[in-house]
């Protein structure tokens, strides 16, 4: 026992301690499989990539702040579930978890064109 040499050796005794050493391993394997059943299932995969635009959240908050920092950043890559950012105008690099960024969505996929409107005949509606 504890690694010291018995001056009496019960064989009883050791066999019982190597079959609960191999229940115990078996309960301890079985329960990471659930544990990672569980985290994975509540995962989801992240959208945004490298080259998107950002914005990070505040850290320490109060009750008037806005929820994002108005300084926009750039991906510039990627280290699991940490992304490296670097800022636009005085190039500061930051390594924040990817849920701490919100991606904001580009000026061409926003759809800057007018709609288009156009008269109807005969009638006091208009069409869109």
């Amino acid at each position: 026992m504890f690694g010291r040499e018995m001056r009496k050796k019960i064989l009883q005794l050791e066999t019982s301690l190597r079959s609960k050493e191999v229940v115990i391993r078996d309960n301890d394997a079985e329960y990471k499989v659930r544990m990672k059943a569980y985290a994975d299932r509540n995962t989801s995969e992240s959208k945004v990539e490298v080259g998107d635009t950002v914005v990070l959240k505040h850290e320490n908050r109060s009750k008037l702040d806005p929820n994002f920092k108005p300084k926009q950043f750039i991906v510039t890559g990627f280290d699991g579930s940490d992304m490296v950012v670097c800022a636009d105008k005085d190039g500061s690099v930051k390594r924040p978890n990817v849920s701490f960024a919100k991606k904001l969505q580009s000026p061409s996929a926003v759809g800057t064109e007018e709609p288009q409107v156009r008269l109807l005949e005969g009638s006091n509606g208009f069409e869109f």
